[in-house]
């Protein structure tokens, strides 16, 4: 079956990394060109070292796109608003991913298919949440037989690093306002433990900057198909989350790799 919306242009694959991570990036770019083969969308990486030999791996080999920080947005969210912002002008939908969220199996590449066609033609949805991790609350609203809309004014989670599809005005503004947040911190240890250890775009502060952003629209979330903890590889894109924890990669991480053939060779940088 041909899937038309799998070679869209409009829509950008985007990790934003730093050379302590470098390590991680061959493997998940590897991942995501073997599961998701039929996957066209541009690939992007975000970097404050854009000529490193690794970063030039994921260039020539898993041909992702290449985009040049400044030393200036290196800090956590600056990173992720200029990504954003230096994202060619034709890019509508942004897919933000972590490169220590791993895929682990093949795409459903049909969802996938679905959940575009979604935006195309329902303005009113924001973002659309690929995983249910979390997936949505008992209050969500009905959808489609898919997906639930996040409870207006009830959900405690709107926003997501967590695999989600997001207009790209909203998640560029909702980037900003995060930007503007942390900018008021006194000092430069403050501002990196309201992104890092506060975790504003996912704490409270910064769910309800997210929900009333734009609050006539909505955003949406992939159905848990059972309560078991597998539960969440049932959705458009199987990965598994945070293979590297408080610094540390984790153990499964390195046999996962280890399997898939592509051993993680950790550099001090």
């Amino acid at each position: 079956m041909y899937y038309i919306h799998m070679d869209r242009t409009d829509v950008a694959y985007l990790v934003n990394t730093t050379p302590k991570y470098f390590y991680m990036l061959p493997l998940h770019f590897l991942l995501v060109r073997r599961y998701s083969e039929k996957l066209h969308w541009p690939l992007f990486l975000a970097t404050e070292c854009p000529n490193d030999p690794v970063v030039n791996v994921c260039r020539t080999r898993y041909r992702v796109n290449i985009l040049p920080l400044s030393e200036a947005d290196q800090h956590f969210l600056e990173s992720r608003l200029a990504a954003t912002k230096a994202l060619p002008p034709e890019i509508r939908y942004v897919f933000p991913i972590q490169e220590d969220f791993l895929l682990q199996y093949r795409t459903d590449d049909a969802a996938l298919e679905r959940a575009l066609k979604i935006f195309d033609d329902d303005p009113s949805v924001a973002s659309i949440r690929l995983m249910p991790c979390p997936g949505p609350s008992q209050i969500a609203l009905p959808y489609n037989a898919e997906y639930a809309i996040a409870a207006p004014n009830k959900e405690t989670m709107y926003f997501t690093f967590q695999a989600t599809l997001h207009r790209r005005e909203v998640y560029e503004a909702y980037m900003t306002r995060l930007v503007a947040e942390s900018a008021s911190a006194p000092t430069v240890e403050e501002k990196l433990r309201l992104q890092l250890k506060a975790n504003i775009a996912e704490n409270h502060q910064g769910q309800e900057i997210f929900r009333t952003l734009r609050p006539e629209q909505k955003h949406l979330i992939w159905r848990r198909a059972h309560t078991a903890p597998n539960a969440v590889y049932l959705s458009p894109w199987p990965y598994r989350p945070t293979a590297v924890e408080k610094g540390a990669l984790q153990t499964w991480a390195k046999d996962f790799a280890d399997r898939e053939g592509l051993p993680l060779l950790i550099h001090n940088r």
